[in-house]
Order: C-alpha cells, then structure tokens, then sequence
C-alpha cells in the first residue's frame, strides 16, 4: 500500500533516524526540530500506522520554496516515495506560484534524474559544498519554475 503524504505539523520521533542512516552529514535533531516553525513546510510519507518512511522540508520565503532536505528511509527507497514526496511539493508551489530551488550533490546520479523528471533544471553549481568521505564535492543547484510560477 502507498503511503499517505501529509504536512507534519510536529517533530515525529523517527525522524532523526531516518536522516542518520541517508546522509554522510545528518542534521541534528535541534536542527531538524528547529525546523517546525511558521517559514517551513514539511511533508512526510506515513504508512497506515503512521510509521515515517520519508520526508522533506521546505524553507518558504516569498514566492521561493528551498527545498532544504529530502529522505527516504533505506529500506523503503527505490520505491516511489521521493518522488510521490517532489509531486506533492510541487502541487503546493504552483498553488502558491512558487519556484523551487535545490542543490544536489554532484555525485548523486539517482536523485538528479529524478529531479530532471519532475521538471528540475540544472542552473548552476557550488563548488566544495558538501562535505564527503575524501573533503567537499560540490553540489547542483537546480530549479523548477512551474507553469504558474511567477517569472
């Protein structure tokens, strides 16, 4: 059964689990609580009983939504959960009439494919902005102007 995509309108305890086991550098769990506040929006794939599979969260400023993190538990990824994650973001900035901006590690292949089919383009690059096992690769930086997002 796919899970359900709601907005998380509180810190859920798994979460900081989830992003230690899909990031070199994970947040802490300060920073993702700091998170829960009025300038982001966050989306979590819950199953049936509400188990937290996935997540993003979104920094809104304006008409820009940052997307700032993505996760997909390591058990559950590779089946649609990012994606049904994006489609979701996106339904709420061209409601909004937002652009969605992100930067991706170069290295990332998967997700930058999967950014591409949803409509993302490459705009430019930060070199040496995310710290790996051998220094900082340097990292996309990716939007998506919607068809009713503004100029």
């Amino acid at each position: 059964m796919a899970p359900r995509i709601v907005e998380l309108v509180s810190y859920p305890s798994d979460m900081l689990e989830i992003e230690q086991a899909c990031h070199f550098s994970p947040w802490s769990e300060t920073t993702l609580r700091d998170c829960f506040r009025q300038s982001y929006l966050i989306y979590g794939a819950l199953t049936e009983h509400n188990e937290l599979l996935g997540y993003c969260i979104v920094q809104v400023i304006a008409d820009e939504f940052n997307l700032m993190n993505i996760a997909v538990r390591p058990s559950h990824q590779g089946q649609g959960i990012g994606a049904q994650l994006l489609a979701r973001l996106q339904e709420s900035a061209a409601a909004a009439k937002a652009k969605i901006w992100l930067e991706v590690r170069v290295s990332n292949a998967q997700a930058i494919r999967l950014y591409e089919s949803f409509g993302f383009k490459v705009i430019g690059k930060r070199p040496h902005y995310y710290r790996c096992a051998t220094g900082y690769e340097d990292a996309l930086v990716m939007g998506w102007h919607g068809e009713h997002a503004t100029a």
